[in-house]
Formats: structure tokens, sequence, C-alpha cells
């Protein structure tokens, strides 16, 4: 009702973000206000490689502390109930033990990856993304989880056609 936008956080799914926009379409419409007048970008958190299973390997331990941390967000974002639990329970709650996190990463299987992160080929983080872009998303807030920083941009610059 009194923002003129929403950054939405990173490791969510489209399903989140899509019920996120739907609440603020009703507080933008209790306040007399257009949703389409407002900024609602998605951070992206994102692994790229030229080896799919590499870089879903590099989003897998970040995505497995988040959802550790944030078990709310997964629930909502779509992750199973279950496995929130069983993540949870595994790392030995936050701070989570030592190794938990480790243990816990083996839990988490490609689809909750695919869910959460945008990892993969260059051609698979493009579709990816823009996956987010048709859910709603404003534009996407790039936060890189391989050190290939300079590649993602090159990736996702214009004159690349994204």
């Amino acid at each position: 009702e009194i923002a003129d936008g929403i950054l939405h956080n990173f490791f969510t799914s489209t399903q989140y973000l899509q019920l996120s926009l739907e609440r603020a379409g009703a507080g933008a419409q209790k306040a007399g206000r257009d949703l389409a007048d407002m900024d609602m970008p998605q951070m992206v958190g994102i692994a790229m490689s030229a080896d799919a299973d590499e870089a879903r390997d590099a989003a897998r331990h970040v995505v497995t502390m988040y959802i550790g941390q944030q078990p709310h967000i997964a629930r909502v974002s779509g992750v199973d109930e279950e496995l929130v639990q069983r993540i949870q329970d595994t790392m030995g709650g936050w701070p989570p033990k030592p190794g938990g996190i480790e243990a816990a990463t083996l839990l988490v299987n490609d689809d909750v990856v695919d869910m959460l992160a945008v990892a993969g080929t260059p051609e698979m983080c493009r579709k990816r993304v823009q996956e987010y872009l048709d859910a709603g998303a404003s534009y996407p807030v790039l936060c890189p989880l391989t050190p290939n920083v300079e590649e993602i941009i090159d990736t996702f610059a214009p004159d690349n056609g994204s």
C-alpha cells in the first residue's frame, strides 16, 4: 500500500513471486495504485558453467543453507514440507552443527536447485531467468554463485540477445 515496489528475495520460486505479486496487487488496489507502475525486480542466485551439473552443484550448497535458514520461505516456494524438515534436522538447526550443511546437501536434488536458483549452461540460465520475467518480475538482479562473474554479465548483456 505504501511502497514503490518490491525487491524480491533470491532462492525463491516463480510460484513465490506470483503469490507476492498477487498480494502486492491487492495492496496497490486498496491504495488506489496500479501494480504496473511499480518496480518488481527479482534477485536471482545464478551459477553458470558449460557443465550444467557443475553449475547445479555450485548452487546446491547455498540453496541447502537457505532452506535450513529460511524454511518458511522454502515452504511457500513449493519445497516439500518433509524435505524441509529433513534438511533442518540433518543440519542440526541454525547455526548448523559441524558437517551439517554438507550432509544436508545430499538431500537436495536437482529439481529443488532448479526451483530456487538459476543453475546450468548459459542457455539454460537465460531461459530460467526468462521464467521469472514471465512470472511478473520487472527485471532480474543477478547474484553470482560462481566466480565467473564477467561471463555471467556478458551472457546477460543486451548485445548478447538476452
